[in-house]
């Protein structure tokens, strides 16, 4: 009788650490890695190097606060096509975030076009001030497998002037999409400025999709530089407490 309970009790012992084991497995599934990309623009690959880097710092600390593997690369816009290879060949099913300014926005445009043809979802898409790349169209026509696309521009610089008019292709609809006018303040040249001051913005976005919260996230369509700031502090303060 005694053997018979005790063989009972290891047998709901292990049943017990089976199904401990189970909830620890799918706890890890619901934990979809974040892989993120920017590119950067210009004739020579030395710009936004200050943005990629705080970026980069915080989306990192981010996924280690929320166990969240995360993989972040900084690629110049002309190494769109073996990045979208690279893409492809991932099997971790993490969430893709494409992020550029000015040239290399224009890149990011194209990498998610490209994923497209292959029905890769791309989970976010923040186009900065884009430019388009010489020889190359259509920078402001947002493919279907993009999620959500915010295009930041700004409309004061006298010499480069971002796409501000992202739209779906094949048509005029802008669902999934937000066109946001960003007035940066006096400056030499907003367009080389822009990204790193909706750089705190850009962080929280990231965030928002691990906490699988982007949804909820409302920006008008124009911001200065005053309310820049406030919905940063708000977005940041009650992000902190999550």
């Amino acid at each position: 009788m005694k053997t018979a309970r005790v063989s009972i009790f290891k047998t709901a012992l292990v049943l017990s650490l089976l199904s401990l084991s189970t909830l620890e497995v799918r706890a890890a599934e619901v934990r979809q890695p974040v892989h993120v990309y920017f590119f950067t623009g210009g004739f020579i690959d030395v710009f936004s190097r200050e943005t990629v880097k705080k970026i980069k710092t915080k989306t990192e600390n981010i996924g280690r606060d929320l166990e969240i593997p995360v993989k972040f690369e900084r690629h110049w816009f002309t190494n769109w096509r073996s990045v979208s290879k690279k893409i492809q060949a991932d099997r971790s099913k993490a969430k893709v975030v494409l992020l550029g300014h000015s040239w290399g926005a224009a890149g990011a445009v194209h990498l998610a076009r490209d994923l497209d043809k292959k029905h890769v979802p791309v989970d976010l898409l923040v186009t900065i001030d884009t430019v388009s790349v010489p020889g190359a169209s259509q920078a402001s026509t947002i493919p279907a497998n993009v999620r959500v696309n915010y295009n930041f521009y700004e409309g004061s610089d006298l010499f480069l002037h971002g796409l501000r008019n992202n739209k779906r292709k094949g048509s005029s609809s802008v669902d999934g999409i937000h066109n946001v006018k960003v007035l940066v303040g006096p400056t030499f040249s907003p367009h080389m400025t822009i990204d790193d001051k909706i750089e705190p913005l850009v962080s929280c976005q990231i965030k928002l999709l691990m906490l699988d919260q982007l949804d909820q996230l409302n920006i008008p369509d124009q911001l200065d530089k005053k309310h820049l700031a406030e919905r940063i502090a708000a977005l940041e303060e009650g992000l902190s407490t999550d």
